[in-house]
């Protein structure tokens, strides 16, 4: 966003203000209390936007050493439930460590039948608000951060 006119970084909550996410989460403003503890704990929550495009998304830094891959498909439930209690549902980037994980990641979602927006970008592919998204169902070349929003439904 530094170097970018007309792009910010408008949130960044890292993993333990996430953690945080059951007792109170915000939007805008307005601060809302939950009694809530999520089961999953996102690497990370933002907010891009780019020319007035806005995605919120949490973040899944993924090192490779989750292993089987099914552990961060079983991720997605808790996304799924927390996005029932706060009435949002905010996509869940993998930021993965190359080309063959990302690849089989979406064959296990595909496999399982996950329908939670995800979109995949691996680690050395570029500029994480640049074209690298691919979103999971969608076909077509990759996204970039800002235009998954629209694509989201």
């Amino acid at each position: 966003a530094r170097t970018h006119p007309g792009c910010a970084l408008v949130r960044w909550w890292p993993a333990a203000r996430c953690e945080q996410m059951g007792a109170f989460f915000t939007d805008g403003d307005d601060v809302h209390v939950l009694t809530y503890t999520p089961r999953s704990r996102p690497d990370g929550h933002g907010i891009w936007d780019a020319d007035g495009r806005r995605v919120s998304f949490f973040l899944e830094y993924d090192t490779g050493t989750e292993r089987p891959l099914s552990r961060l498909v079983d991720k997605l439930d808790g996304y799924a439930d927390l996005a029932k209690v706060v009435g949002r549902v905010w996509p869940v980037l993998f930021w993965l460590p190359n080309p063959v994980r990302e690849r089989h990641l979406h064959r296990q979602l595909t496999d399982a039948g996950v329908r939670y927006p995800v979109a995949t970008a691996v680690h050395d592919t570029g500029n994480p608000a640049g074209p690298v998204w691919w979103l999971h169902r969608r076909p077509g070349g990759p996204l970039q951060l800002a235009d998954l929003g629209q694509h989201l439904g």
